[in-house]
């Protein structure tokens, strides 16, 4: 599934919106753990999704209370990222705030609606005040080693798609949950944005 593109944009928007059901899947189970305590066994969920799923599946999920690795099924497999790659435009606009080079009052309402309601047109004003260079060093700097920005969304991915990996993402959201991701105060900002969001990543 990774690689896989198109030359219209409805039909790359549509392939990966089910990619990403993975990410979903990932969340889904990381917020059951934390708030339910959930009790899982990870080479029964492992065994479960290599054999009911078909196609490439890219699956990572931790206990953040306990630390461990509750499945890991190709987890860096680099995977087309569709709106999970507004995870990392957001933690690069809040580093640039964090360095004094973006003004806070004149992006916060374009990364609140690029998080809460996952707004395609919101992300591609903070991809052009960030731009390409920006957004992808910060992720290559902050370990996130499969994940890459290369178009902006609805666009064509002629000159490349955007991609992440179930492990990079998983460890975006973890840095945010404790707190690391830029700084105490962007984490908890982008942890409020999280919560609010209307939208599933």
């Amino acid at each position: 599934m990774a690689g896989t593109s198109s030359s219209t944009t409805n039909t790359t928007d549509s392939n990966n919106t089910k990619k990403m059901v993975i990410i979903q899947i990932q969340i889904i189970v990381i917020i059951q753990v934390l708030h339910h305590q959930i009790q899982v066994n990870k080479s029964e969920v492992e065994e479960y999704l290599k054999s009911a799923a078909s196609g490439t599946w890219s699956v990572y999920a931790k206990d953040l209370t306990s630390n461990s690795d509750i499945a890991s099924v190709n987890a860096d497999a680099k995977m087309q990222s569709a709106s999970v790659i507004k995870l990392f435009i957001m933690a690069t606009a809040y580093d640039e705030m964090a360095k004094g080079n973006m003004v806070p009052t004149e992006v916060s309402s374009d990364i609140k609606l690029m998080i809460t309601q996952s707004e395609n047109y919101a992300t591609n004003r903070m991809i052009d005040r960030l731009g390409f260079d920006k957004i992808n060093n910060y992720i290559r700097s902050n370990g996130y080693t499969n994940t890459e920005l290369n178009r902006y969304m609805l666009k064509s991915n002629a000159n490349g798609d955007n991609y992440t990996s179930s492990k990079d993402a998983a460890k975006i959201l973890e840095n945010i949950y404790n707190h690391k991701c830029v700084s105490y105060e962007a984490s908890e900002q982008m942890m409020a944005y999280l919560k609010s969001s209307a939208i599933a990543f």
